[in-house]
């Protein structure tokens, strides 16, 4: 009875409810929230081989904005979309996108497939007072640990990119970036693929890992915060292929949490492959490997995806 009165009240509130954007505004509207407006595309920057480089930002109820960065191929006919996560995240619990991010995008643009990239609460300016530092894991734990801003983006790509095949939408992250890769997928269907390069599988470990300690101080609900966002935990949720990649050059020491990981997506039946020694140098000579192993992978998904 109460989902029927809800129905209700969205249709006579003018909800056609054939978008998530349309039905969580109407909802917010409804319950009395501040709801976060999908931002307009804006003008593009034509780069080298056609491809349209965009650059916009999701402003939050309080303000706080988000970058977003959009490399779309040049051409007609749908293409899939990959959403890119900050590698910053490696080094922070949230994450801003920086030139690094920009070039791998592109790497992948160069290759046919739309890129989305965007900022992730939790990513502070290395200059960042002790407030600030407390603000941004404030925003990291009320977006659910990026969560949230992953949904924001898949509305905006709807939204906003008429030309991304749906059926190909795909996220990707390195590190923690991983980790929140495979959060969003257990928690919005729309993700199609993850390509997950060593993710953060152990978050209790993590939570109590000199990294992060710091920041618990500030915030002591971090710790908790984070031990409750295990993609273990959420496994049984994850309904869409994964590519783990495990670097025992830069992160030898997440193996062992990592195995186990890719051990109980086997368990539970799930659809995974895993790549082992992946060797990317500290200045990204192998990058271009990286994405080809990459490209090769989502294309041998097919038509399943």
């Amino acid at each position: 009875m109460k989902a029927l009165f809800l129905v209700l009240l969205l249709a006579l509130g003018g909800c056609d409810m054939s978008s998530p954007q349309d039905l969580r505004d109407m909802i917010g509207r409804i319950v009395g929230d501040k709801v976060v407006a999908t931002p307009e595309l804006g003008n593009a920057t034509v780069l080298e081989g056609g491809i349209a480089w965009y650059e916009t930002q999701i402003v939050q109820p309080d303000g706080y904005s988000l970058r977003v960065w959009s490399a779309i191929p040049s051409g007609e006919g749908e293409i899939p979309v990959l959403i890119w996560l900050p590698t910053s995240m490696a080094w922070k619990i949230g994450g801003r996108l920086g030139p690094e991010d920009r070039e791998q995008m592109l790497l992948f643009a160069r290759a046919g497939v739309g890129v989305v990239g965007v900022d992730v609460p939790g990513g502070w300016e290395d200059n960042a007072t002790l407030d600030e530092l407390g603000q941004e894991v404030d925003r990291f734990m009320k977006s659910q640990g990026g969560v949230e801003t992953g949904k924001a983006t898949l509305d905006f790509v709807q939204t906003r990119l008429p030309r991304v095949d749906p059926a190909r939408t795909w996220v990707s992250g390195e590190g923690p970036a991983g980790t929140l890769a495979l959060l969003l997928a257990q928690a919005d269907r729309r993700v199609r693929a993850v390509v997950a390069f060593d993710p953060v599988t152990d978050m209790a470990a993590y939570a109590a890992s000199e990294e992060v300690r710091f920041l618990v101080h500030l915030r002591p609900d971090l710790k908790g915060n984070l031990s409750l966002r295990s993609p273990m935990a959420g496994l049984e949720r994850l309904r869409c292929p994964l590519l783990l990649y495990h670097d025992t050059v830069i992160h030898g020491g997440n193996f062992e949490s990592l195995d186990l990981f890719y051990m109980q997506c086997l368990r539970y039946q799930k659809e995974v492959t895993m790549i082992d020694t992946l060797d990317v140098n500290p200045d990204h000579a192998g990058l271009g490997l990286r994405t080809s192993r990459t490209l090769a992978w989502l294309k041998s998904l097919g038509g399943r995806i």
